[in-house]
């Protein structure tokens, strides 16, 4: 059942109510549009207060419509862990739509790995009931799969809602209000997990084409191994070649300064680029995200050189976000 109430209260009481209303989880308070009266003294705002939560979680996930997370919850045997009124979860829900991103092979991954299954919910819990406001930018979050973290961003776009990411997933529905917890849906399953920093992954993963940009950060000492919030813009070894007896060549210091031109200060994933972005390297060199010339597809400039961002790479990092492009932002000649 709603209602709405009018509250006459001078100014700073409206500031001191709205504070503390906010906090009480039973109501679920929101300025109605339209409905405003200022005078010199005193501020009318309307509220329309919604009753309390009565799902559980998970009904409350079913509600939703996220059926194949509810199904893993259960196969998984955590249904008590989500049912105890006593303790409450942050839920991190995948869309149905977000599982049908998956193919047949991952599918059966986890449907054939409990253990990886139970990994997978418990990354997408976190303690505590977390509303959409302390989701703020590069804030990491404690997932129930120790050690790892879950890492939000927010992102202002020109002329559009600043939007809400989980580890680069868009949130498409937030503050969804349990009795022992909240629900925020995201719109793709949050998932390789990230189980090792940048340098790590560069230096481990003999798959990726960055084996000479590996091979050159770790030389410079660049730090990507450090908790941080990074995202490396990685020349490909193809991109590399030409360059690679000038760059090593390079003293530590310079070549430091060189590389670091291709890492940016803060976490940027693909949802949140627009045209123009500004972002600021380690080197403190300005570097914008550009539009290219296909659909959905991002470049990267210093102002003097562009290189194409081919992909983001396959593999999830602790501490940011790692693209390959396809130049050197360096003319080596």
């Amino acid at each position: 059942m709603k209602m709405t109430i009018a509250l006459c209260v001078c100014a700073v009481a409206v500031v001191m109510l709205g504070a503390d209303a906010s906090a009480i989880p039973a109501l679920r308070l929101q300025p109605a549009d339209k409905i405003s009266a200022d005078t010199q003294m005193y501020k009318t705002m309307w509220y329309e207060v919604t009753a309390a939560p009565k799902e559980k979680l998970l009904d409350l996930a079913k509600t939703l419509g996220a059926k194949t997370f509810v199904d893993w919850v259960v196969k998984c045997n955590l249904t008590e862990r989500y049912s105890d009124t006593n303790v409450s979860y942050t839920l991190l829900v995948p869309s149905e739509d977000a599982f049908k991103k998956l193919n047949k092979t991952e599918i059966e991954k986890f449907e054939k790995n409990p253990v990886l299954m139970t990994q997978f919910i418990d990354y997408h819990s976190v303690n505590g009931s977390h509303l959409a406001k302390e989701f703020s930018n590069d804030k990491l979050f404690a997932s129930l799969f120790k050690p790892n973290y879950l890492r939000s961003n927010r992102y202002p776009r020109p002329g559009k809602s600043t939007l809400m990411t989980v580890n680069g997933n868009v949130v498409s529905k937030n503050n969804q209000l349990a009795v022992n917890g909240v629900i925020h849906v995201v719109d793709s399953v949050i998932y390789p997990f990230p189980l090792q920093n940048i340098k790590d992954i560069l230096s481990n993963q003999l798959d990726l084409p960055l084996h000479h940009f590996a091979a050159l950060s770790n030389k410079a000492k660049l730090g990507l191994d450090v908790e941080g919030n990074f995202t490396v813009f990685a020349p490909s070894d193809t991109a590399i070649k030409p360059c690679l007896t000038y760059l090593n060549s390079l003293k530590k210091d310079i070549l430091k300064k060189v590389l670091g031109t291709h890492v940016a200060t803060g976490t940027f994933y693909t949802a949140g680029f627009y045209n123009g972005l500004p972002m600021t390297s380690m080197s403190t060199t300005p570097i914008d995200i550009m539009t290219g010339f296909k659909p959905n597809e991002w470049r990267i400039t210093n102002g003097k050189k562009v290189a194409t961002i081919k992909e983001q790479i396959p593999y999830a990092v602790s501490n940011g976000v790692v693209y390959v492009v396809n130049d050197i932002i360096l003319d080596c000649e």
